[in-house]
């Protein structure tokens, strides 16, 4: 079995593949290192702090926007390297969804320094997503000055 090597992307409860069949679940453990399938784990809220630009990705299981959206979105951020993308599945991390009032998927949240910035949420506009992103990246710094 061929595996790949996830470099931008955490993903955290179910993948998904590009025509919404659910794939196994990633087994993300503690023990694996960057060299692995995946990076080490890490809880989303601590990405979501710790890492400047976060675009938050909550989606759940059998969403069929959701899968849909997801390449799109994952295309777009090739030209925003500096933004980190993480998936969050509401029904694995409930309390996190709730903390950040996501009631509706898909729904994507985009933190600057763990602090929420703009929100799209069920119907997203990739033209309006790309703006905030653009604008983002270019009137924030990435690194304290």
């Amino acid at each position: 079995m061929k595996q790949k090597k996830i470099a931008k992307f955490a993903t955290f409860g179910w993948k998904i593949d590009p025509i919404g069949v659910k794939n196994e679940m990633l087994q993300i453990l503690p023990l694996l290192g960057e060299s692995a399938m995946c990076p080490a784990f890490e809880h989303p809220e601590t990405i979501i702090q710790t890492e400047p630009m976060v675009l938050g990705y909550f989606t759940r299981p059998g969403c069929g926007v959701c899968s849909a959206l997801l390449p799109k979105v994952e295309r777009l951020l090739i030209r925003y390297p500096t933004v980190r993308l993480v998936q969050v599945d509401v029904q694995r991390w409930p309390r996190l969804a709730g903390q950040h009032l996501v009631f509706a998927v898909p729904t994507l949240i985009l933190f600057y320094r763990g602090r929420e910035w703009h929100r799209f949420s069920r119907w997203v506009s990739l033209t309006e997503l790309e703006k905030a992103l653009a604008r983002m990246v270019e009137n924030l710094p990435e690194t304290d000055e």
